[in-house]
C-alpha cells in the first residue's frame, strides 16, 4: 500500500497548527477530547457511576485504535521529518498519553464503578465512531484536504474499510471490558485473602455464593 493511500502530508503537517473547528477534521482530536472530558469530569466528581463508565465505554475503546492505527500504520508510512515531529510532546499527547491512563483506569474501580452494567454498551463506541464518518465525507465535499485517505468513500473498498474500523471499535470495546472485568475479580479476591478467618465476607468475595452472582459487574 502506497503511503499516498494511507495518509495525506499537507493534512499531516496541519496537525498541530489546526485550531478551531478545522482541527474536528481530525479523529485524533474527537477522542482527546472526549478522553479529556472523562478524566476532568471524573476528577471533578461530576458524574454517578453509570455516567462514567459510559463515557468510559463510548471514548476509550476508539482512543485506543486511533492509537494503533497511528503509532503501526500511519507512522511507519511517515517521512522523516514527519516522524520526528510525531515525537513532539503536544503529539505525543494525543497519540500515547491517553492509551496508559485509559488502561490504568481499568485498574483502578470503585465498587459502583465495578458494578456497572457494560455489556450492552459496545454500541456507544460504534456511534462515536461512525458519527465522524459522515463529517469527514461533508469536509471532502466542501474541498477539504483529505485527512485519512483511506477513509475516502470513492475507494472502491471503501465500505470494507469502514466496517472493518467499526469492527476493531467493537473489538477494542470488549477487550477493556475483560481487563475491567479481570481487575474487578483481583479486587475482590484481594479483599477476600485480606480478611481474617472468623470476619464476616465481604459482598462479592465468595465466588460461588449467589451474592457474588448478584454483585458481579453486569458484563
Amino acid at each position: 500500500m502506497s503511503r499516498r493511500i494511507i495518509w495525506s502530508p499537507p493534512a499531516a503537517q496541519f496537525n498541530c497548527s489546526a485550531v478551531g473547528l478545522r482541527a474536528a477534521r481530525f479523529f485524533t482530536v474527537w477522542c482527546f477530547s472526549g478522553v479529556t472530558a472523562f478524566f476532568a469530569l471524573g476528577a471533578a466528581r461530576r458524574m454517578e457511576a453509570v455516567q462514567e463508565v459510559t463515557l468510559f465505554c463510548t471514548v476509550a475503546p476508539p482512543s485506543l485504535l486511533t492509537a494503533a492505527v497511528f503509532w503501526l500504520v500511519i507512522f511507519p508510512s511517515l517521512p522523516p521529518y514527519l516522524q520526528r515531529h510525531a515525537f513532539r510532546f503536544d503529539e505525543l499527547t494525543m497519540h500515547a498519553l491517553s492509551v496508559p491512563l485509559l488502561i490504568a483506569d481499568c485498574t483502578l474501580l470503585s465498587p459502583k464503578q465495578a458494578a456497572a452494567p457494560t455489556a450492552n454498551l459496545w454500541l456507544w463506541p460504534v456511534l462515536f465512531a461512525a458519527f465522524y464518518l459522515p463529517f469527514h465525507w461533508a469536509w471532502l465535499a466542501a474541498g477539504g484536504t483529505p485527512v485519512y485517505e483511506f477513509l475516502r468513500p470513492s475507494l472502491p473498498w471503501a465500505g470494507a474499510i469502514h466496517a472493518g474500523l467499526l469492527a476493531l471499535v467493537v473489538g477494542s470495546f470488549h477487550a477493556l471490558r475483560l481487563a475491567r472485568m479481570h481487575a474487578w475479580r483481583c479486587a475482590a479476591a484481594t479483599t477476600c485473602v485480606s480478611r481474617s478467618p472468623g470476619a464476616e465476607l465481604a459482598r462479592g468475595c465468595d465466588r460461588t455464593s449467589p451474592q457474588m452472582t448478584r454483585s458481579s459487574p453486569g458484563w
